[in-house]
């Protein structure tokens, strides 16, 4: 059997598009992944990674809503998926651009609506 991964999920909980996407990622992992998920969630000066001595963690999935938060996990040296992360944390010489990330087309996603 593959090795269960320890993988934390850092979402703001206050917006219904962050539920809506732990629940995709609960339910991805649950058919796809071999993974043991920790739920960081509620408003965007709540989140926390898990405290590293104590967590052993794998990789990290996350929406960056602070500074505070960014600087945590770029600290954290772990595998990271940001998640629709601002232009500053993705620019050359930032801690994080050596991260993935997934990013919404706001402009494409208006077009598209537009036209329909």
């Amino acid at each position: 059997m593959d090795k269960i991964l320890k993988v934390a999920v850092v979402l703001d909980s206050s917006h219904q598009i962050s539920r809506e996407m732990i629940l995709g990622i609960i339910d991805w992992s649950r058919h796809h992944a071999h993974w043991d998920l920790s739920i960081v969630s509620g408003g965007p000066n709540d989140l926390r990674l898990p405290e590293m001595k104590f967590w052993p963690g794998d990789g990290i999935i996350a929406r960056l809503p602070t500074p505070r938060i960014a600087a945590e996990i770029a600290a954290a040296q772990l595998p990271t998926v940001l998640i629709d992360p601002n232009h500053e944390y993705c620019a050359p010489g930032s801690q994080l651009a050596r991260f993935s990330s997934v990013a919404c087309d706001s402009a494409a996603v208006g077009r598209l609506a537009a036209d329909f």
